[in-house]
């Protein structure tokens, strides 16, 4: 077994935040999948796909993903795909993707966070500002 193998199937021991992404490499989370596993991952990284059609595909909630260096073992990853991040979001998708983080407010009493703020990237703005009103709904107590 290989170490970066052994490394995303330990328990994720906290919940600080989820991280939600812009997948420009995959149309679906079996495509994303396929790209995790070609550079060495036993499944996809991210806790979360979301598809344009509005389905959500899961990876184990309990364990540590592969979604963002220095975030994983602490974070859930969410990553919608089939969208860039830098047009407006598929109705479906929008819908799909605001519920999820709703509920995985309610079961871990964090915020979301988008991953180019975290990186420094610009030109993400229709991911931010999802990601902003999102959370403005929200509070944590």
């Amino acid at each position: 077994m290989t170490s970066a193998y052994y490394k995303w199937t330990r328990d994720r021991l906290s919940t600080d935040s989820v991280i939600v992404h812009a997948i420009t490499r995959a149309d679906t989370a079996h495509d994303l999948d396929i790209l995790h596993r070609r550079n060495g991952y036993h499944c996809c990284g991210f806790h979360y796909c979301v598809e344009p059609s509005g389905s959500v595909n899961t990876r184990s909630i309990d364990t540590i993903g592969h979604h963002l260096s220095g975030w994983d073992a602490h974070s859930i990853g969410v990553a919608p795909v089939g969208w860039d991040g830098k047009t407006s979001l598929p109705e479906d998708l929008e819908a799909q993707a605001d519920t999820l983080l709703d509920i995985l407010f309610q079961s871990y009493s964090v915020t979301a966070v988008a991953a180019p703020t975290l990186l420094g990237i610009e030109g993400y703005d229709p991911l931010l500002d999802f990601v902003r009103e999102s959370n403005a709904r929200r509070t944590v107590s």
